[in-house]
């Protein structure tokens, strides 16, 4: 759309990011994130600024553009028709929903720029892709889980950058309530590997904010799991927490048990010492099974303090349990950078000639990689 089809009755930027902030993206994520890395005050004074914003945040989120500027219609995110929520109690799907939109726009354009042509994945068994990892690696790791994904064309991406919780003034359009904001530690779902639409591919986002390459293996294996099991066939799944704690969901225990045989070899694992460890004994204890059993001791560490940890008499002790286990996995992992080491393969996995500068600048501040 031309700045000359759009009609006199647009609205002002002022009332556009008015609009934003409503729908759950504050001014100040527009600006750093929406918003090309020119952007700036004066050009805010021009004529065609409101239209230029709304092209950028049409693109960078799926918002319809001419309803972006129009007067007399109310915007609303994309529908999720095509997304399957994993809720926690108290969780509405209103509230994972600015993230899940920006989260979507991201997996299409890393689907669309993948190098590797897709392959299907969907009814390998947890055994299959262990063994098939295990030629290569001493263990199942992040980086061998990784490694798997890109190399069958599943990019896998990690995402940290969302929109935090906008202050809605009564002066604002009414939207539907907000009263969070959320994000989510994983989602999976098909998108467009080509312009045609007549190749999709599965790409699987990573959004929780840890450090640790152990946590994160078990989040991405939890993925892998929704798709090999043929969970994520018509729909997306938003994971918005990933634990191994007992489920009513049956596709969430039959991922969690897929995570957990490929970690471990088998689907029941379970590391559990009579003993109160301290953070230098649990770290012993992890590396002399990880080296027996050909597992990652970061992992051991984990589903050891996860036991410990639910079986706590109280938070006291759950979360003297989980402070043991990060300080042992400190010592396992030693500097480790978790969503910096997923986000590096995107760097020479993906296509970035066939991508625009706009994108290219998006993809870049969503991910924090430099290209």
């Amino acid at each position: 759309m031309t700045k000359t089809e759009v009609r006199p009755e647009t609205i002002d930027l002022k009332a556009l990011f008015s609009r934003m902030n409503a729908l759950g993206f504050p001014k100040d994520f527009v600006s750093s994130t929406l918003l090309p890395s020119w952007w700036c005050e004066e050009f805010e004074q021009t004529k065609g600024a409101v239209v230029e914003a709304a092209a950028y945040i049409s693109r960078r989120t799926s918002l319809d553009f001419r309803t972006l500027l129009s007067t007399d219609e109310l915007v609303t995110l994309p529908e999720t028709g095509r997304h399957k929520y994993k809720l926690t109690e108290g969780t509405q799907q209103n509230e994972l929903k600015p993230a899940q939109a920006i989260a979507d726009r991201v997996a299409e354009v890393v689907s669309y720029a993948c190098i590797q042509p897709v392959k299907n994945i969907e009814g390998l068994t947890a055994q299959d892709i262990r063994a098939e990892i295990l030629k290569n690696y001493p263990c199942v790791t992040l980086e061998s889980l990784i490694d798997f994904c890109w190399k069958n064309g599943v990019p896998v991406v990690h995402l940290n950058h969302f929109p935090k919780r906008p202050r809605i003034k009564k002066s604002e359009e009414p939207c539907e309530p907000q009263p969070k904001q959320k994000k989510f530690d994983g989602m999976v779902g098909y998108f467009r590997a080509n312009l045609e639409q007549t190749v999709n591919r599965p790409v699987i986002a990573i959004g929780k904010n840890e450090k640790s390459h152990a946590w994160l293996s078990f989040i991405l294996a939890h993925e892998i799991g929704h798709i090999v099991c043929g969970h994520v066939r018509e729909e997306s799944i938003i994971d918005e927490k990933i634990t191994p704690e007992p489920s009513e969901d049956p596709q969430e225990v039959e991922a969690d048990e897929f995570a957990i045989a490929l970690l471990f070899g088998r689907k029941n694992a379970s590391y559990y010492s009579l003993k109160n460890l301290n953070a230098p004994a649990l770290t012993k204890y992890a590396q002399s099974y990880a080296e027996a059993d050909r597992v990652d001791a970061g992992a051991v560490v984990l589903n050891h303090s996860w036991y410990k940890a639910h079986i706590a008499k109280d938070n006291e002790e759950k979360a003297i349990a989980w402070k043991i286990a990060r300080a042992s996995l400190k010592s396992v992992e030693k500097q480790s950078n978790a969503p910096a080491y997923i986000n590096s393969y995107l760097v020479d996995n993906l296509d970035w000639e066939n991508l625009s500068d706009d994108t290219q600048e998006f993809l870049e501040r969503m991910t924090g990689i430099e290209v």
